[in-house]
């Protein structure tokens, strides 16, 4: 049996394309194409290595930790989106993907991603996230969002079926770790550079004010969908979360002075 190599070339138009597809056969091929893809990796991955933690790990927990990053590193989007998973096997009985940027599991992912020498793309998912709320002029996250920024689809209702009265279709933790990621990326890497104090002046304050306002005469969150999007109510994930965020944002408004 013989092997054959598919490739997949994107572009703007028919001539970017061809221009691509010329500079890749000129220059080797599809084979020196692979393998200075593979090389520019390994390059990515290394610098990681040397420069955190994991320089001191056995082999086989190295070899986890790459393919670790690896997985995380392709679903972030250039744009600054991370992407719950770019996979089609739930399409067929749903009709739909997980290819999705949920603020949850993006803020999880920047936070490690900050941890493990990866700021830059960090800094780029919270640059998305002041994008989307300057635009939608809300101090928070609805329930997911597609890579350009536009609000993905939801089934989450518009009312409280704790009171019968409107509410928001909303999970607040989503809005509360992106903020408490922003803290944890800032303690590890500070700046105070117009870029950051754009990100903590109008991203991290207006939604921990929003945050302090969405509460309940008792003080703990309103009710809201939960981590699963199973249940409505006040829940215990939600509030850890909120306690979390508000606790960033104070430690932030006392370092830029506000």
């Amino acid at each position: 049996a013989r092997a054959a190599c598919l490739v997949l070339v994107f572009g703007r138009s028919e001539n970017e394309l061809n221009a691509t597809l010329d500079d890749a056969l000129t220059t080797g091929g599809i084979t020196n194409l692979r393998n200075r893809t593979k090389q520019h990796w390994k390059r990515w991955m290394s610098s990681r290595l040397k420069a955190g933690f994991a320089a001191d790990l056995r082999p086989e927990v190295a070899r986890l930790y790459n393919r670790s990053l690896l997985v995380v590193r392709t679903h972030c989007d250039n744009g600054g989106a991370i992407l719950a998973a770019v996979d089609w096997s739930v399409h067929a009985d749903q009709k739909e993907s997980y290819s999705y940027c949920w603020m949850r599991d993006a803020g999880l992912c920047a936070e490690s991603l900050s941890r493990n020498k990866c700021p830059e793309i960090a800094e780029r998912l919270f640059r998305f996230g002041l994008r989307i709320v300057e635009k939608a002029k809300k101090p928070f996250f609805y329930q997911k969002y597609c890579s350009d920024g536009t609000v993905g689809s939801g089934w989450m209702g518009r009312i409280d079926q704790l009171t019968g009265r409107p509410t928001l279709p909303i999970q607040q933790d989503e809005t509360a770790i992106l903020l408490w990621a922003v803290g944890r990326h800032h303690d590890l890497h500070p700046q105070f550079d117009s870029t950051r104090v754009n990100i903590v002046r109008h991203l991290v304050f207006p939604a921990a004010d929003w945050i302090c306002q969405w509460r309940l005469p008792c003080g703990l969150p309103r009710p809201s969908t939960d981590l699963w999007e199973e249940r409505f109510g006040v829940h215990l994930h939600t509030v850890v979360c909120v306690w979390a965020a508000l606790s960033e944002a104070s430690k932030l408004a006392d370092q830029f002075e506000d």
